[in-house]
């Protein structure tokens, strides 16, 4: 998967906690240091990377996970243990640990 921030300051200060959280959980995660906030132009990079997803922090405790190979994308919470991947496939399914209410 390919973590990356929408370009807001409060999305790029979770980026690094998500790409570690996901990474805690056994996934291949990797992120862009490149300097544009174009979305579009970051996907891109993700295809040509082959990630199976992009996971798009949105900041607020939210992030867009996107499916690379089918397109669907899916908002999702950003639990203690980061964004989970698995509903994007199935479709439905909630893909995200929502914390604990004490935040």
């Amino acid at each position: 998967a390919m973590v990356l921030s929408n370009g807001t300051d409060e999305a790029e200060a979770q980026v690094a906690w998500v790409v570690a959280a996901m990474r805690r959980n056994g996934l291949h995660v990797r992120r862009s240091y490149k300097a544009t906030k174009n979305v579009g132009k970051l996907l891109q990079d993700a295809a040509k990377m082959r990630a199976r997803f992009a996971v798009i922090v949105e900041g607020g405790g939210v992030a867009t996970v996107k499916d690379l190979t089918s397109g669907r994308k899916e908002q999702v919470p950003i639990g203690d243990s980061g964004p989970r991947l698995g509903g994007a496939q199935s479709g439905g399914s909630q893909v995200g640990d929502a914390r604990s209410g004490d935040d």
